[in-house]
């Protein structure tokens, strides 16, 4: 007898336990409310390209077409992958108006998004992230004429503290049969960050250019950069200022170098929601020959097309205040390229 109310007590207990866990497990789920009507309750793993992935207690894992998704909850925090490759993390929250609203962990503010700003969510770790671009043309009939554009620009993040960046761009244009245009850029920089602002960088850029009787051009030099803007929202704000090795080795005219010092904007911000506009200047003064300079300013818009690709429009501009013999001033190129970002 006593062993049967002993096995009873126990049952019940146990059976408790599992209604009042069972319960709290069901009250912190993340919840998902489909376009169809359906009521999904269970654990956001992760989502990319496209899919979301929700672990379930009572189906396992289940695949979710993220257009399908009409409204979600995440109980816990979530890392957020957002356009441009930056990472935020909070709880999203969909809002009556159909943005999401990602609560902050580090911050006691919301950030207010769209589905379209989100990359990925719980992305695997990644070493790199950044985007490559292609671009070109071809005409024939009354005049025969093709250009090809290639360039990326990667960016790694190391912990809270070191980042290095990679950008090149290679372009080659031909008209009846002669070249128009052949030059490669390239950069490498450095950054160490000593807080959140404040950064220490070296920086190295190249520049190959026949038509600008360029052998090839070095400019290396370390300074410092302040953080201005870093935002959930896609706007960001690098300011940099150094001193630089200036290098010209010619193919035609005597070879040249002196000192020079680095002044650096880069700057980017979302336009209408749809397009993302950056402009990055750089302007190398000559520190022996006052009024001499070189610079180089690239401004650029995307829109996104899905699934990490999108159309870029890009403006380059080049100017230099004692070009060699024969050679112009300013240089102005337009690309019209597709980009893939990852």
């Amino acid at each position: 007898m006593a062993n049967s109310c002993m096995n009873n007590w126990t049952g019940f207990v146990v059976a408790f336990c599992f209604f009042l866990f069972g319960g709290i497990n069901v009250a912190h789920a993340d919840l998902f409310l489909m376009k169809n009507g359906d009521r999904i309750r269970g654990k956001l793993v992760k989502a990319e390209k496209g899919q979301m992935t929700v672990s379930t207690a009572y189906s396992g894992e289940l695949k979710l077409a993220m257009s399908e998704v009409a409204k979600i909850l995440t109980r816990k925090p979530v890392v957020v992958k957002l356009s441009g490759g930056r990472m935020a993390k909070g709880a999203l929250h969909s809002q009556k108006d159909g943005r999401l609203a990602l609560r902050l962990v580090k911050k006691s503010r919301r950030a207010y998004l769209n589905w379209e700003d989100i990359e990925a969510i719980n992305p695997p770790p990644r070493t790199w992230d950044g985007d490559m671009s292609f671009g070109g043309s071809t005409q024939t009939g009354n005049t025969d004429r093709s250009s090809l554009s290639i360039g990326g620009d990667w960016k790694r993040r190391i912990g809270k503290l070191d980042r290095t960046s990679i950008s090149f761009l290679f372009n080659f244009s031909k008209e009846d049969e002669e070249t128009t245009a052949q030059n490669t850029f390239g950069s490498l920089k450095y950054d160490h960050f000593y807080n959140k602002k404040i950064y220490a960088y070296l920086s190295t850029t190249f520049l190959n250019d026949k038509f600008k009787d360029l052998n090839l051009r070095t400019v290396v030099g370390p300074g410092l950069g302040y953080l201005v803007w870093n935002d959930e929202n896609g706007k960001t704000l690098d300011l940099e200022a150094g001193i630089s090795y200036f290098s010209e080795d010619l193919i035609d005219d005597e070879d040249q170098k002196w000192a020079t010092g680095r002044l650096a904007a880069d700057l980017a911000f979302k336009v209408f929601k749809i397009f993302r506009f950056r402009n990055k200047l750089e302007v190398f003064p000559n520190l022996i020959e006052f009024g001499r300079y070189t610079s180089r300013n690239v401004a650029s818009l995307t829109t996104a097309l899905g699934n990490g690709w999108s159309f870029k429009l890009s403006n380059i501009w080049q100017y230099d205040s004692d070009p060699p013999d024969d050679v112009e001033n300013s240089d102005v190129t337009t690309i019209y390229a597709i980009q893939y970002s990852f």
